[in-house]
């Protein structure tokens, strides 16, 4: 296979901002971006999520978070609840409106899915997929020994 000057990164980059307009059309009624979709992600994924492990998970500044939840509150889309044993704890949940929100969320990533394997058979998509969640792991063990 011919080498190119593109590197894995510069595809990945594209994939995210080809994606991003996609989402932001979608949640456009519901008043949110693209990039909100991934804290309720985690949030949905795992109820009575704290800030700091949905930081951890979406690998994100703890500042970033905190805007991003504090939105999705604003819009009632997330409850907060203080922790019974220390109160400088909160515990993120979803709420009845974010529910049906979720389910246009989880369509459109199957059909953008579909597009971006268009072509593709079933083993070609769980090889991509691996890859992909491979690099991610690299990229996050990278980042964990530091950038030097």
């Amino acid at each position: 296979m011919k080498s190119s000057n593109y590197t894995y990164y510069r595809y990945i980059s594209r994939l995210y901002r080809l994606g991003k307009p996609y989402f932001d059309f979608l949640l456009k009624d519901a008043h949110l971006t693209s990039s909100q979709q991934y804290f309720l992600t985690g949030i949905m994924d795992r109820p009575g999520v704290t800030l700091s492990e949905l930081s951890r998970i979406d690998h994100c500044d703890n500042a970033t978070v905190t805007r991003g939840v504090r939105r999705l509150e604003d819009m009632e889309y997330v409850i907060r609840k203080t922790d019974e044993n220390d109160a400088r704890i909160s515990h993120l949940y979803p709420t009845e409106k974010s529910k049906s929100l979720w389910r246009q969320i989880k369509k459109a990533r199957n059909q953008l899915n579909q597009v971006l394997t268009e072509g593709f058979n079933e083993q070609e998509r769980a090889l991509a997929e691996d890859l992909l969640r491979r690099m991610s792991e690299n990229a996050l063990l990278q980042k964990e020994k530091g950038f030097d």
